[in-house]
């Protein structure tokens, strides 16, 4: 129901609800001393990154020039994946040299600044006019979509993936630490993970051509 809730409620609006649930998920990072505020900032984080990224693909592809529907989804892409490699660097070196509380002042102050930019964004991003607005068709088109076996396949080998990828990705950094190695090279070698992934997509056409 996402899609829905950007066109009732419009893009503005719903980049600026994952902007605040990223400061906020910040300020609890900030002042956590127990595992379930720990789990809390992890939730609300979680949640601000769905509303990022429903909220940019839906403002892309509403582009009115195809071209730039596509050259949006590169510019996109490339700035996801410079954030993906520079961040883990930037946040380890922060954490080696003024401590954890320090990496999480950092992003309460660009995710500040995010939310200041998007307060002097234009009305390109208002929602658009709708009377009515329910999620029962939503889930009668999701309902339909997971009884076709091409779909559940896709969902299937999309949740092995991700369950992966995910698995790794929360576990490596305590395994690092454990061979000794400090939070810049964690980091470090969390970016090269980022930076590979996006290098892939350079040639993820020719390898869809040729195992199609």
């Amino acid at each position: 129901p996402m899609g829905s809730l950007v066109d009732r409620f419009g893009v503005k609006r719903i980049l600026t609800v994952g902007v605040c649930c990223n400061i906020a998920s910040a300020v609890v990072f900030l002042v956590a001393d127990a595992v379930t505020e720990l789990i809390l900032a992890q939730v609300t984080l979680g949640l601000s990154f769905l509303l990022h990224v429903v909220g940019a693909q839906a403002y892309i592809s509403n582009l009115q020039n195809r071209s730039n529907v596509e050259k949006g989804f590169g510019q996109l892409s490339s700035v996801a994946a410079i954030g993906q490699s520079l961040g883990p660097v930037a946040g380890g070196l922060l954490v080696v040299h003024s401590g954890y509380r320090a990496a999480f002042t950092a992003s309460l102050i660009i995710s500040l600044m995010g939310l200041a930019v998007l307060r002097l964004k234009d009305d390109q991003l208002a929602a658009k006019n709708i009377a009515r607005w329910s999620v029962t068709p939503e889930l009668r088109q999701v309902a339909r979509l997971i009884v076709e076996p091409k779909i559940i396949y896709v969902l299937i080998f999309s949740f092995a993936i991700i369950f992966a990828v995910n698995l790794r990705s929360s576990f490596l950094p305590v395994f690092l630490r454990t061979q000794s190695i400090n939070e810049a090279g964690i980091g470090l070698i969390i970016a090269f993970l980022a930076l590979t992934a996006t290098l892939v997509r350079f040639f993820f056409a020719r390898l869809c051509g040729i195992f199609d």
